[in-house]
């Protein structure tokens, strides 16, 4: 059986055929003989050039004469771009605030704006304009820069004089740092008094700490708390057995209960036993110099004002307890015990300082990635020059990709979530190479082979020189990444941009950020990495490595058939007359069946031995496909249904993993005690005279800050709270809310919607009754009357504020609302359900209560701030992942029938895309998780992952039918031999990549780094093992599914 290849040099040699022209879009005409036994008949096909092929040889003939040129002119445009980045300031962190992550167009939000800004316009007592400034540190600060310290004894009751004098010991450390009198809550008149005479504060300028156990018995004691000495034994007995006596009386228990443990506590009651856990609550002074009169506290401000106490708290609090930070470890994990006392602080001022140096910490774990991502380039591609520009080419889309971001699309928000993605872009970006790296090696064989077959006339009559051999190597190689590189790119950046739909700003913005980073590293791939491959190969041959240079398995007749054939396949063209891309036709008269066997054996020889010795030789086996397809199909359908049972979370977001101290005492806070501390509840607020909040007017709200300004409140014109019906609504609506009862989770065990004990109630027209002896006023008397209380009276209720200054809502001299506040039984910081459950009780009670309201008091707003606000924003989560759902696997659908042109390959991947989702977020449901933050980004991230894989290999085993390759057995085993080393590398790179994020303490990374690496393990185990198992059953053969040739069908049979 003969085996020839017959080149034709013009295009006169074949007269009946149009001479190609690749000016006018080039069409090759080949002509396949079969003679002898196999049919005889003479095949006609052409090849039409389409606008990757033509963009393809362009780019061979530029980066072939030009490859310096185009390499140091992608560098300077990468290097210009990163220094106006840099330069500017675009790299550094944007302004932030708790604000950004709440969902504007949220009712909820919308409620706790309205009643925020209507406080904020509020006249103050004094007089409208402008406020009188308040006293420097006169007030104690708990929630923002206060902490609260936790003592758990590891033998006995807690409250004996050796255990108080080691309490003693280590509140010292808080009040005896140097830096304490210059953030403690002043006493009245020093702050004047000592900046007046230009002197320094000193420790008896600070007033005692009111909630300190150690205060508390020191001060019973008469003795100095500076001192620590050892307390009577009489003087402990006594304060231990005050304050477990307190919780036997309803009307003491809660200011017992907030410094004894709940493990005195039985079926509600004390059941007489010396608790083990005590603990203080620590204030600093507020405000600090510098706030704007009347400010609010935010934790970034209070905690930039109190840095230099907490550092030095900080530095005493670890060398008492012989514990410091290790270059990749934080101090803070493990116990810290202390002569039998476990001790565990929490405050939000002093763990910002440890989230800020864990989080940056964490992100230099992305070096041992990057390093990793290095080494694995440098083997892959065989060039140590190759593979490390690769890596920093990779790197460099991120300065590319702030650019923009930035500039271009003015997304101003930028933090550490969005530096994340590195991880995720390393992935990304060494499998783009890898993609480029495999093509260019198989175009060596090709060529290769073809310059020996050619006679001694041939060589001599038009010699192949450097320039064409390397041209059609490049052209090859590029249009192969071009095609395949943006399918994956544009499913990916799409799930990316689909979170860019999500209501909640920081998730939005990190899709945008995420699409850009995406697309910027296709564009490097496309431009700069064939420029660095021809440098390598021309310019530095001694930078390759021999590790990737493999010995073919074939025989020299087989490897050179194989390579013809390919050779045809490609298109590639003959170099003439000096120039590049003049046609030539390419007769082939190899018998069908040789050429087939010649390329699966080439193929197959060149395959990575995992495809050739394990995943080829397993599905072959007789029923293994099969088997594979139903149990992997069975076991996706269960991860489905485990996958249909997650819900938003029930605990709250949690920063670090359990065993840290922030999450240990956070919990110890929350259940350990018999009663929280006043800052452990909600505290409610109900509006009356607020209808809404405008975000129209000017400035409007910068979607990017909405932290600077979100609106100003609307009013109620119907609000007349001088009418007799409107002050006897609201004395009935206090009484009504004090007894309403609560079944929810949230409110147990009390039962009721609000605390029971005196003072749990802010209502100002009680103490209004109370201050003119109930005497009743109606219409401008009574206005009169409420302006001269406002001004005068101070709240009687702890919850309220010094003044009533934001409960009586004079604005502008006018009474636009009032509010109404309640301590709910809601304790702080609880998970989804059990929030919702509490907030439909609440909102039940407001209905009931706005049908009986009259005219001018229906609009009744309700707020909690942080949680109403964080409620909402748990829910825009899921709403964000069903969303991207939406988007996302209608996009892949498109991209892969695209990518295939065959709805039944599009349709058999988009199954196993969904399998492979379904797989991830199963686990999360088995794994306990909920949808969370990190949930529902990866859910996203999935579907742009997983589809890589089946796009590679479906898109080739349809593309061995150009090659006559024509049974599904012929095109699976193609498919796998030809990108089986793509897959593998890519999905090892993403894998360790990720992997490394298992090393962090944030939570958030180690649940990202797992869902990332089970994508991984998903989509390599249902590409190869399902998706290749269908293809290899009943994959599609001839032209079924084409829809090509479906479309043709369809036109032929309407005329």
């Amino acid at each position: 059986m003969s085996e020839a290849i017959v080149v034709a040099e013009e295009p006169e040699a074949v007269p009946d055929l149009p001479a190609p022209d690749v000016g006018r879009g080039e069409v090759a005409w080949a002509e396949v003989g079969k003679p002898g036994g196999e049919g005889g008949e003479v095949q006609k096909r052409a090849q039409h050039v389409t606008i990757p092929k033509l963009i393809a040889k362009r780019a061979g003939v530029a980066v072939t004469r030009y490859p310096l040129t185009i390499f140091w002119s992608c560098c300077v445009v990468i290097w210009t771009l990163s220094a106006i980045v840099v330069f500017t300031g675009a790299f550094a962190f944007s302004e932030t605030a708790v604000k950004d992550w709440d969902v504007l167009d949220s009712r909820l939000t919308e409620y706790v704006d309205a009643i925020d800004v209507a406080s904020q316009q509020a006249d103050c007592v004094e007089a409208p304009d402008p406020c009188p400034a308040v006293e420097e540190r006169s007030t104690s600060d708990v929630g923002q820069v206060g902490m609260i310290m936790m003592y758990q004894s590891k033998d006995g009751p807690v409250l004996t004089p050796s255990k108080l004098q080691t309490i003693c010991k280590v509140e010292r450390l808080f009040i005896g740092s140097p830096a304490y009198p210059d953030v403690c809550t002043l006493k009245a008149g020093r702050a004047a008094l000592v900046r007046g005479a230009g002197e320094k504060f000193n420790i008896s300028d600070c007033q005692p700490q009111q909630l300190s156990i150690a205060s508390m018995a020191y001060q019973m004691a008469g003795m100095d708390i500076s001192e620590c000495g050892v307390l009577p034994e009489a003087v402990v007995q006594g304060l231990s057995d005050w304050l477990h006596m307190g919780l036997a009386n309803a009307s003491t228990f809660q200011s017992s209960g907030f410094y004894l443990g709940g493990d005195v506590i039985a079926d509600g009651a004390w059941d007489g036993r010396r608790s083990a856990l005590t603990r203080s609550l620590l204030s600093l002074g507020y405000p600090f110099v510098g706030f704007a009169p009347g400010a609010i506290a935010t934790p970034e401000v209070a905690l930039e004002i109190a840095d230099k106490f907490y550092n030095q708290f900080e530095e005493d609090f670890l060398v008492y307890f012989n514990r410091e930070h290790s270059l990749l470890r934080s101090a803070y994990w493990g116990t810290f015990e202390t002569e039998g006392v476990d001790v565990l602080v929490f405050g939000r001022a002093f763990f910002g300082i440890e989230t800020r140096r864990v989080i940056n910490t964490d992100m230099a774990f992305c070096a041992f990635s990057i390093i990793f991502v290095w080494a694995y380039l440098v083997y892959h591609t065989g060039s140590f020059f190759a593979g490390t520009i690769s890596l920093w080419q990779i790197v460099m889309t991120i300065p590319m990709c702030v650019f923009f971001y930035r500039f271009i699309f003015g997304v101003t928000y930028y933090q550490q979530l969005h530096g994340l993605l590195i991880f995720i872009i390393l992935g990304i970006g060494a499998d783009d190479v890898f993609v480029y790296s495999d093509a260019w090696r198989q175009s060596v064989d090709v060529i290769d082979s073809l310059e020996k077959e050619r006679s001694e006339a041939e060589r001599a009559q038009e010699p192949w020189d450097e320039d064409r051999i390397m041209m059609e190597r490049v052209s090859f190689s590029y249009r192969h990444t071009l095609i395949t590189v943006m399918n994956t790119s544009f499913t990916t950046s799409v799930a990316f941009l689909s979170t860019a739909s999500s209501p909640i700003m920081p998730i939005k913005s990190m899709g945008v950020y995420a699409f850009t980073l995406v697309l910027a590293n296709y564009f490097a791939v496309i431009t700069l990495t064939p420029a660095v491959f021809v440098i390598s190969e021309r310019y530095l041959p001694s930078c390759r490595c021999c590790c990737r240079r493999k010995v073919s398995k074939v025989s020299a007749e087989t490897l050179t058939l194989a390579r013809k054939s390919m050779f045809g396949f490609l298109g590639l063209r003959q170099y003439r007359s000096g120039r590049f891309f003049r046609g030539s036709q390419i007769f082939r008269e190899t018998p069908s069946n040789s050429r087939k066997s010649a390329i699966l054996e080439m193929q197959e020889a060149h395959a990575p031995a995992i495809i050739g010795r394990v995943v080829l030789p397993i599905l072959r086996f007789p029923c293994a496909a099969p088997v594979f397809i139903v149990v992997l199909v069975a076991w996706a359908i269960v991860n489905l249904a485990y996958a249909s049972k997650l819900q938003p979370p029930v605990d709250a977001f949690t920063f670090f993993a359990p065993e840290h101290m922030r999450e240990r005492s956070l919990v110890l806070n929350s259940k350990g005690y018999a009663a929280g501390a006043t800052t452990a509840y909600n505290t409610l607020t109900i509006s009356f005279g607020v209808r809404g909040i405008d975000r129209d007017r000017e400035p409007g709200v910068d979607v990017w800050k909405p932290h600077i300004w979100y609106g100003v409140p609307q009013y109620d014109e119907e609000f007349d709270i001088s009418k007799p019906e409107s002050q006897q609504f609201l004395r009935d609506f206090c009484k009504a809310f004090r007894e309403e009862d609560c079944a929810a989770v949230g409110c147990e065990p009390v039962g009721k919607l609000l605390q029971p004990s005196a003072g749990s109630v802010s209502c100002f027209i009680e103490e209004f009754d109370v201050w003119t002896g109930g005497q009743r006023y109606e219409g401008p008397e009574f206005i009169k009357k409420l302006k001269e209380f406002r001004k005068v009276a101070q709240p009687q209720t702890p919850i309220e504020l010094s003044t009533w200054a934001k409960s009586i809502g004079l604005v502008n001299g006018e009474i636009k609302y009032v509010t109404i506040l309640g301590k709910m039984t809601l304790r702080t910081n609880r998970g989804v359900t059990v929030k919702e459950d509490t907030l439909a009780v609440l909102e039940a009670f407001i209905a009931r209560q706005q049908s009986k309201a009259p005219p001018g008091m229906k609009h009744i707003l309700h707020s909690v701030p942080f949680d109403w606000a964080w409620l909402v924003t748990s829910l825009g989560l899921v709403e964000g992942l069903f969303v991207g759902f939406a988007i996302c696997f209608p996009v892949a659908f498109l991209v892969l029938l695209i990518a295939t042109r065959n709805i039944f390959m599009a349709f058999i991947a988009i199954l196993n895309v969904i399998f492979i989702v379904a797989g991830v977020l199963g686990y999360c449901s088995m794994a306990g998780w909920a949808l969370g933050a990190g949930e529902c980004v990866a859910g996203i991230i999935v579907i742009g992952l997983s589809v890589d894989y089946v796009i590679h290999l479906g898109h080739m085993y349809l593309e061995a039918s150009h090659l006559g390759l024509q049974s599904r057995e012929e095109r699976f085993s193609f498919a796998l031999n030809t990108m089986g080393s793509t897959v593998i590398a890519g999905a090892a790179t993403t894998f360790f990549a990720a992997l490394v994020m298992q090393f962090c303490q944030v939570v958030f990374f180690n649940q990202m780094s797992t869902l990332m690496v089970l994508t991984v393990v998903y989509s390599i185990v249902y590409s190869l093992f399902c998706f290749m198992a269908m293809l290899y059953v009943f994959g599609p053969q001839g032209n079924f599914g084409d829809i090509g040739w479906l479309c043709r069908g369809l036109h032929l049979s309407s005329k």
